[in-house]
């Protein structure tokens, strides 16, 4: 998403996880946790937005810059595929 030369923020309000896990042969859907961090500056400390447990569609409030996303399975031993994440993102005014 273009927010032109940087004076704009973006709002982020929720995300649709796509995941699995591959156990034998089935596929088994494991809680994650997923954590969305924004920062309005890149001199500036992340602020953090958290999903314990993954559903379909998950509500965030984060109102940002730039995003980092990060997923942790609960079960490290699993071997997990990831398809798509989407964002519900817009802009969201000037800073």
């Amino acid at each position: 998403m273009e927010l032109g030369d940087g004076d704009h923020l973006m709002l982020v309000k929720r995300f649709i996880l796509d995941y699995a896990t591959v156990t034998a042969n089935d596929l088994v859907s494991p809680d994650i946790q997923v954590t969305l961090r924004g920062r309005r500056f890149p001199t500036q400390s992340y602020s953090t937005e958290t999903a314990q447990q993954a559903a379909a569609q998950n509500h965030v409030r984060l109102r940002t810059r730039e995003v980092a996303i990060r997923i942790d399975p609960d079960e490290p031993d699993y071997s997990w595929t990831f398809g798509n994440l989407r964002l519900d993102m817009k802009p969201d005014g000037k800073r």
